[in-house]
């Protein structure tokens, strides 16, 4: 009775252990990055079953649930910056085929670039720019170059070379693998299976959202982001009183560009002019009594809630030219109505009119938005220390 007891749990243990996506591998592979989309496709061609588990039938239905809740690529590659935005498998009549729409939440870069190939490639791969080339290197054993968009393709003992310009809008690459012990699945999927398909707000939150900050620092900012919010609004209002009355914007010139830096006393030593642009730069102290003036009332005078730059900088920003003005906040976090300029930095931006692709809107169309409506009537968790905050600078030019 032991022995059998003890043979059942054998059994159910060696098919925990080999019950798993890694039983599977392509012939072929091909990873595609889209840079300015912080976009990847990776397709695997010719899958098939190459685990010690004789149970193929049962590997291939945990494929297709993992594939359908889209996380094959998660527990498969585990990228690092990539996430899977739709995940699918197909018969294809004599092969089988799983592709993967990944979403980037960083910029590309050097980090995104070496996660998505030594993930995908299953070894260490290493860029470099050299020269006027991008240049990819890794170990080449059990991997053949096929079809790609470098400029040329280098086998050097174990090791290969393959180099690109290095202004680059895309790279794409497929590559064979050597597979020692395979058995087709063809039989096992039947059409095709595929993840639900995201939203373009979805994908939107995906590359842009993360990550996130946390702990103290995350509900000190979420605090600020409140408040940046409502000056926002404020500051737009205030500049369409404006031209209502005077018939143009505050500082507004045919051919000249005008920026303002909205700063306080505590923030001017960080409120650095880095515009590389021909401009002119007006005074937080101008800015205001122009305000005034064009008004014929005081303007109580905000600002960013925190003094000390981290992540993004601590100052509000009005530029206008002609018949056009922008305004902008910088945000800790993603919202659906602010673009991500960096980690933890995210633009909302009102102008004289919607430009909704870029997400730049009227302040009557920003203040109407729902979300951007339920995001400012959050409650402010340190009310008494912001409004403090907020009276000592109400005046300060």
């Amino acid at each position: 009775m032991k022995k059998l007891i003890f043979a059942i749990l054998l059994a159910l243990f060696s098919f925990a252990c080999y019950a798993d996506i890694r039983n599977f591998s392509a012939r072929e592979i091909y990873v595609g990055y889209y840079f300015a989309d912080n976009y990847a496709n990776v397709i695997e061609y010719d899958v098939v079953h190459t685990g010690k588990s004789r149970d193929i039938r049962a590997d291939v239905q945990l494929l297709e649930d993992s594939i359908m809740n889209a996380e094959f690529a998660k527990n498969k590659y585990e990228y690092d910056y990539f996430s899977s935005a739709e995940e699918s498998i197909s018969n294809e009549g004599n092969f089988v085929k799983i592709n993967l729409d990944l979403i980037c939440s960083e910029n590309v870069s050097f980090a995104t670039m070496e996660d998505l190939l030594s993930k995908t490639l299953g070894r260490s791969v290493i860029i470099k720019v050299e020269g006027e080339k991008l240049n990819v290197y890794f170990e080449g054993a059990g991997i053949q170059i096929r079809s790609n968009n470098a400029e040329g393709a280098y086998r050097k003992g174990d090791t290969i070379l393959m180099s690109w310009p290095s202004r680059l809008s895309k790279m794409e690459l497929v590559f064979g693998v050597d597979t020692v012990v395979a058995n087709k699945i063809d039989e096992y999927v039947a059409g095709k299976k595929a993840s639900p398909e995201k939203t373009s707000e979805e994908i939107d939150f995906m590359k842009n959202a993360l990550p996130e900050l946390e702990g103290v620092e995350r509900r000190f900012q979420d605090d600020c982001d409140i408040i940046r919010l409502k000056d926002l609004v404020y500051y737009g209002k205030l500049i369409e009183a404006y031209k209502a009355k005077i018939g143009k914007y505050p500082f507004a010139q045919t051919n000249r560009t005008v920026y303002s830096l909205i700063y306080n006393n505590m923030q001017k030593q960080y409120a650095v002019d880095t515009n590389p642009n021909e401009h002119v730069l007006v005074s937080p102290r101008d800015f205001f009594q122009e305000l005034e003036k064009g008004l014929g009332a005081p303007v109580n005078q905000h600002f960013d809630p925190q003094y000390v730059p981290l992540h993004r900088p601590v100052f509000y920003i009005y530029m206008v030219q002609g018949d056009e003005y922008f305004f902008a906040v910088h945000v800790s976090k993603y919202y659906s109505f602010s673009k991500k300029v960096a980690s933890h930095y995210y633009k909302v931006e009102i102008s004289s009119g919607d430009d909704l692709p870029y997400k730049i809107y009227s302040v009557d169309t920003l203040a109407s938005n729902p979300k951007f409506t339920a995001a400012v009537l959050q409650q402010v968790s340190n009310e008494k220390f912001f409004e403090e905050r907020e009276e000592k600078h109400r005046q300060e030019y």
